[in-house]
């Protein structure tokens, strides 16, 4: 099931990165990672190599690409599901470092605004921001700086529903909020042609709340019965080093 995978970014691993990630959604319904911000990353099933833990269904191990170091550019896009988009990338220090900032919002909540039927009172709304910053090569290592959040809504409102509509109760107020963040600082360091000590140090936050307000409708003004609030959050700080030596080219040694 998609609530067994093990989500890594740059070697971390992260909270869920999808949006309404509360249990009993398989993880999330909505995706908060960008395509666009993506590198060489890798999806396995099955068995694992042995630097993957705690992980039943699948492994996503994810690396964020760099910006354009050659010059700047700016992308704008408007999708049904990944909503309004927008991106800007490009060099900086001199042409040694790059960065790329991508930020996303939904696409019903934007409709709704404009006065457009998205067939629910109750809509969906969320926002997820990626970006990574690279500093270049120096004498100390090459530094960058990554993160990504999410966050999302969506309230069911039984006193502003119709027949028509699919999801809400009429008789209860539902209010959702999930939220997740990941920041972190990755340092690599080349020993030589054949070997390296990558570091990775983050924090990273996720959160879901989840309230109701039972209605009597008996009462013209729909006076609240009674009130639930859940509220599941953690943060998490992690650290990563490894030493990678390829040996030969049948033989590599990671350790950390």
């Amino acid at each position: 099931a998609p609530t067994g995978v093990l989500w890594r970014l740059e070697g971390i691993p992260i909270p869920s990165p999808n949006h309404y990630s509360t249990l009993g959604t398989t993880g999330g319904p909505v995706s908060a990672l960008n395509p666009n911000m993506i590198g060489n990353s890798d999806f396995l099933t099955s068995a694992f190599p042995a630097e993957y833990g705690n992980a039943t269904a699948g492994v996503f191990d994810i690396n964020l690409r760099t910006g354009n170091k050659e010059r700047f550019e700016f992308m704008g896009q408007l999708g049904a599901f990944t909503g309004m988009e927008a991106a800007i990338e490009g060099p900086f220090n001199k042409g040694k470092g790059s960065f790329v900032v991508a930020y996303r919002h939904s696409f019903a909540e934007i409709a709704q605004a404009a006065g457009l039927n998205v067939g629910t009172s109750a809509t969906p709304k969320y926002k997820d921001l990626t970006f990574n910053i690279d500093f270049g090569n120096s004498k100390a290592g090459k530094f960058s700086i990554f993160g990504i959040g999410g966050l999302s809504s969506i309230d069911f409102l039984g006193a502003e529903i119709d027949t028509t509509d699919l999801f809400a109760n009429p008789n209860q107020n539902a209010y959702n909020v999930s939220k997740f963040g990941v920041l972190g600082v990755k340092h690599n360091l080349l020993l030589n042609d054949h070997s390296y000590i990558r570091t990775v140090l983050s924090a990273s936050h996720s959160g879901n709340s989840y309230k109701t307000d039972d209605l009597d409708m008996t009462d013209a003004q729909g006076s609240l019965l009674q009130t639930n609030d859940v509220l599941d959050a953690g943060n998490t700080f992690r650290l990563s080093s490894y030493y990678n030596n390829k040996i030969n080219k049948r033989l590599t040694l990671r350790t950390g």
